[in-house]
């Protein structure tokens, strides 16, 4: 197939993550099945201590906002490393992204 998708379930509720995960694999078997949709999950331990990253603020952001910021980074980077093999090109939308109708179609044209 010359097009696949990547699922990153990035939150650290696991039970959110069984429940997502088994919910994408039953609703999308086929693609499962057919090695075109992978439903991952980096493990908590993956990352650095929320108080760690929390006690070197910078940019003028408050704790929170740069935990996020630094666990966003490294939940792309996991993404990035796993899906790395998988494809000659590699494309990633955030979970807001609303794409138009003709979106697949173009993005294939550029590719080819």
């Amino acid at each position: 197939t010359d097009t696949g998708l990547v699922v990153h379930l990035a939150d650290f509720d696991e039970n959110w993550v069984f429940q997502s995960r088994d919910w994408l694999r039953n609703a999308f078997e086929d693609e499962v099945q057919a090695n075109r949709l992978h439903v991952i999950h980096a493990p908590e331990r993956l990352y650095p201590a929320k108080e760690q990253i929390m006690k070197n603020t910078k940019y003028g952001d408050p704790p929170l906002r740069q935990w996020w910021r630094a666990k966003q980074n490294l939940d792309y980077a996991f993404l990035m490393w796993y899906a790395s093999g998988l494809a000659k090109y590699y494309m990633q939308l955030e979970d807001d992204v609303q794409v138009t109708p003709s979106f697949l179609p173009t993005v294939r044209r550029f590719m080819n």
